[in-house]
C-alpha cells in the first residue's frame, strides 16, 4: 500500500509539473502595417512641379522611430512597448515610403529619391520623427500622437530653406494596440498631407 501511495503521488506531481506547463503558452504577435497611400493627397500643383528634384533623409533617430516596436504612453507618463503586437518595419521606413508616394502622386517634385541613394538634388528634405506612439497619459480615450520636424535644406551650400513643426493627434476608437494603430495611421494621413501642403506654400527654388 505504502508503494502504491508514493507511485500515486509521483503521478500526482509530474500531472502538475507537465500540466502548468501547457497552460503557458505564449500569445501569438500580431504585426501592423502603416498605410502607404493617403487619401487626402490628389494632384495638387496643376502649373507643374513646385522643386525640380528632391531627395528626403531621416535624423533624430529613437527607439520609437527605428524599431518596430509599438509604443503607448501611460496614465503615469511610462513610455513603453506593447509586449505582443509590433509594427510590419520600423515607423522610419515606413514613414518615408508614405510621403515618398505622396510627393510623387501629389506632383509637388519632378523628381523624387528616398534615403537610401546618393543621388544629387536640388533640395533635401530632413525628417524628424519626434513621437510615433498612442498616448493614454490625459486620461479618457487614447490617442495616436504624431509629431514631426520638417526641414528643406538647398543642397548646394546647405541653406536652410523652410522649416515645419506637425503635429496631429486622433483618438482612438479601442483602447489596444489595434486601436493605436488605426489612431496612429489616420493621424500619419493628416501629417503627410500637412507636409505637402506646407511645401506647396513655399517658393520654388532656382538653380
Amino acid at each position: 500500500m505504502k508503494r502504491s501511495q508514493t507511485a500515486l503521488c509521483v503521478m500526482a506531481a509530474i500531472g502538475v509539473l507537465f500540466g502548468g506547463c501547457s497552460v503557458k503558452k505564449t500569445p501569438p504577435i500580431h504585426f501592423y502595417y502603416l498605410s502607404q497611400s493617403t487619401p487626402q493627397i490628389g494632384i495638387s500643383s496643376p502649373s507643374g512641379p513646385k522643386f525640380d528634384s528632391m531627395r528626403i533623409t531621416f535624423s533624430h533617430a529613437s527607439r520609437v522611430s527605428e524599431s518596430t516596436s509599438i509604443y503607448y504612453i501611460d496614465k503615469a507618463f511610462k513610455e513603453q512597448p506593447y509586449s505582443f503586437s509590433r509594427w510590419y518595419d520600423t515607423v522610419d521606413t515606413m514613414f518615408e515610403s508614405k510621403l515618398l508616394l505622396a510627393l510623387k502622386k501629389s506632383a509637388t517634385v519632378k523628381s523624387v529619391a528616398g534615403s537610401g541613394t546618393a543621388a544629387d538634388t536640388e533640395t533635401v528634405l530632413e525628417i524628424a520623427i519626434l513621437d510615433f506612439v498612442q498616448d493614454f497619459s490625459a486620461g479618457g480615450p487614447s490617442r495616436g500622437k504624431v509629431v514631426v520636424l520638417a526641414s528643406l535644406v538647398r543642397s548646394k551650400d546647405g541653406k536652410s530653406i523652410a522649416t515645419g513643426l506637425f503635429e496631429e493627434h486622433e483618438t482612438a476608437k479601442t483602447q489596444n494596440a489595434e486601436g493605436g494603430v488605426a489612431a496612429l495611421n489616420r493621424a500619419a494621413d493628416r501629417v503627410v498631407a500637412d507636409i505637402i501642403a506646407w511645401l506647396q506654400s513655399l517658393e520654388a527654388q532656382k538653380s
